[in-house]
């Protein structure tokens, strides 16, 4: 009779330690599925006078330690950064939000629906506002520090919303804005839009939403009585090429002058200037009213001294035009009830993750501010 534990007694080891098994022995050789006599495979029992040969089985190969969690940096997340709208506001950044905060956060931060479709046909004047180039996070800090007094007094709860832009430079932002489609809450629930052309007849549209049927949003106000004006900025509206006659080819009536263009340190002046002057003639028809600014659009380093344009030269610029644009919206009460709409075209890169300009899909470029409201 063949003892098992006998021949194996000096392979054994202690535990390994933090293990909870005993290391295990197995028999070399290939058995028939016979057990014999003392529990030793058959073939494994033969030769070296019937006594098989242990080996060590392997070990496990442990499983890889687990990633740490990624944690937020001092101060939290970046406005643009992904994880920036998932930290509970006024809580540590490294704290987790409790279940169900966001949701809540943005029930209460929804923006009240405008009934553009009653304004509309009412008659008020629409004023629309397009800031070339510039960053949300450029615009939202020149509020936070104190740099745009003018717009944060009548900005919705004295801050701009991020949104995310149709277009990533000045020609398609505005071919999609006039088209229709503003700029979208990075969310996939979205609030009722202002206009729309005319859809399908399986969609249904909000009673508040403006619904026109024509091949974009100046030709469906003129069908409403509307006059178009166009106060350019950037050389998308200068006509100084083929191109740069698409947009104002939309209006009944448009202006450009190389002093509205962002090379001259006095643009915004100049366009406010002018759109005050269009507003008070223009009283036959209600006006919409649209201003490109372009103090905000490069080069805008001449606000700090400098040849280079970075974010802080595009702050400095929107911090020069705060005071301007102030002096619009005081203007325009005289002539009554106006919706106001404004936001900007795209974002620039100023080096971000080694990127600059526009045109390119990074979230310096299609996240932009937006705000709207009805201006008594």
């Amino acid at each position: 009779m063949i003892r098992r534990t006998e021949p194996n007694r000096h392979l054994r080891r202690p535990p390994v330690q933090g293990s909870h098994q005993r290391p295990a022995l197995r028999l070399r050789g290939h058995h028939d599925g016979r057990p014999n006599r003392g529990g030793v495979p058959r073939r494994a029992a033969r030769g070296a006078g019937g006594r098989g040969v242990a080996v060590r089985r392997r070990r496990a190969r442990p499983h890889p330690a687990p990633r740490p969690r990624q944690r937020s940096p001092p101060g939290g997340w970046p406005r643009d950064h992904p994880r920036h709208d998932q930290q509970r506001p006024g809580a540590h950044p490294r704290q987790r939000p409790r279940e169900g905060h966001n949701q809540a956060l943005a029930a209460e931060e929804e923006p009240s629906v405008i009934n553009a479709a009653e304004i509309i046909s009412q008659g008020h004047g629409i004023l629309f506002v397009t800031l070339d180039s510039l960053r949300y996070d450029v615009a939202q800090d020149a509020v936070d520090a104190g740099l745009t007094p003018q717009l944060a007094a009548h900005l919705p709860g004295g801050r701009w919303e991020r949104r995310h832009t149709p277009g990533t430079f000045t020609l398609p932002a505005h071919m999609a804005f006039f088209s229709g489609f503003l700029p979208k809450l990075p969310q996939p629930v979205q609030p009722t839009r202002l206009w729309e052309c005319r859809p399908p007849a399986f969609k249904t549209v909000p009673a508040e939403t403006f619904l026109f049927d024509a091949p974009n949003l100046l030709a469906g106000l003129k069908q409403h009585g509307y006059g178009t004006l166009c106060v350019g900025g950037v050389t998308y509206f200068s006509r100084e090429t083929p191109l740069g006659s698409v947009l104002p080819d939309m209006f009944d009536m448009d202006r450009w002058r190389p002093e509205f263009c962002s090379p001259h340190s006095d643009s915004t002046r100049h366009q406010v200037d002018e759109a005050l002057t269009l507003a008070g003639a223009y009283n036959k028809q209600p006006p919409f009213l649209f201003v490109n600014v372009s103090a905000t659009h490069v080069p805008h380093g001449h606000y700090l001294g400098s040849s280079t344009d970075t974010a802080a030269s595009q702050r400095a610029a929107l911090a020069y035009a705060d005071t301007h644009l102030g002096r619009l919206l005081d203007g325009l009460k005289q002539h009554g009830t106006w919706l106001v709409i404004m936001c900007a075209d795209h974002g620039d890169a100023y080096g971000d993750d080694g990127f600059h300009g526009r045109g390119i899909a990074h979230p310096a470029v299609f996240n932009v501010p937006y705000a709207a409201w009805v201006h008594r």
